[in-house]
């Protein structure tokens, strides 16, 4: 009878410290926690901030100044989704922008969109969900957000009447977001697809993350598997960057800083390398960190955009400075 007992109150014990470390993990990886913020004050703990940090507050500053249309989609599974629309010229490309993880597109884009804005194109920002104002109680690292950039592009396109060149762009976790849905039913005006800095799937860049925090790889997979599909109801491989590519048929522009300590380079050239020949094109830039592609050297990024829109749409930005 004691041995039972026992055995009870070791399996309790397990069974309780099992669903602590599964909560834990859970809160850490998907909950939104800082995302709803108008401009995150939290900028990246990275050693090229402090560089750039009056530049990223000018830009946002700057951009939220612009006039703007508040606009609402609902998700697939029931969420009310935000976004600002921009118009921008006639006939000129549409540029969808994705953010990063816990983050905005004012804190992740306000750069390279007021380049856009600025010669011509029009912008539709996207709050991702349970981020900025959109409903949501999980961030879930592209696995549903990429049906959210499905809506969105079905959204626009309707909008546009369907003869607007689409431009899919996004950042970090909205780079992989928007690679993740290229492999879907896209709308014939969707384009291209513009990822900076994205990551190869949700569980490597996770695990990844787990093992700077000094977890061991196995329970670390374990415990974000099981936290995903038993608190937020999804599939961590479900989908990823470099399953996706593989099949897609939209022209891709894959961008990556080669100092990069959070993504790893590898992750975006991996990507670039598993789409099919002539789909993919891949730069990086030298000295570059996580996101900071674009102010390292706005001349080349620039250039590169524009280069991939002439070629996809026929629309040229430099001609409309």
């Amino acid at each position: 009878m004691k041995t039972w007992k026992l055995l009870l109150g070791i399996g309790g014990t397990l069974a309780l410290g099992s669903a602590a470390a599964m909560i834990w993990t859970y809160e850490k990886a998907f909950r939104p926690q800082n995302a709803r913020e108008k401009i995150p004050e939290n900028l990246p703990d990275l050693r090229q901030v402090d560089d750039y940090r009056d530049e990223i507050f000018h830009n946002m500053e700057t951009f939220q100044a612009h006039a703007c249309e508040e606009v609402f989609i609902q998700s697939q599974d029931g969420l009310r989704l935000h976004g600002r629309f921009y118009m921008g010229e006639a006939g000129a490309p549409l540029v969808i922008a994705f953010h990063g993880f816990r983050s905005s597109s004012l804190r992740d884009l306000s750069g390279g969109m007021e380049f856009y804005r600025s010669h011509g194109l029009s912008l539709l920002l996207v709050d991702q969900r349970a981020c900025g104002e959109s409903e949501g109680r999980a961030i879930t690292f592209g696995i549903k957000e990429r049906y959210d950039c499905l809506a969105w592009a079905l959204y626009a396109d309707e909008r546009l009447g369907g003869k607007t060149p689409i431009f899919l762009s996004g950042i970090s976790m909205g780079a992989a977001t928007v690679l993740m849905a290229s492999d879907l039913d896209l709308p014939a005006s969707v384009k291209g697809i513009i990822a900076d800095c994205p990551y190869t799937s949700p569980e490597d860049i996770l695990v990844k993350a787990g093992g700077e925090m000094h977890f061991p790889t196995l329970p670390a997979r374990l415990l974000l598997r099981s936290s995903a599909r038993v608190l937020g109801g999804f599939g961590l491989n479900e989908s990823s960057a470099e399953k996706a590519v593989a099949n897609t048929k939209v022209p891709l522009l894959i961008l990556h800083g080669e100092d990069d300590d959070f993504v790893p380079t590898a992750m975006g050239e991996a990507i670039a390398k598993t789409a099919k020949e002539g789909m993919a094109e891949f730069y990086t830039f030298p000295g570059a960190a996580h996101e900071f592609s674009y102010l390292s050297d706005k001349e080349r990024y620039q250039r590169l955009v524009c280069d991939f829109i002439l070629k996809n749409s026929g629309y040229d930005l430099l001609k409309k400075a």
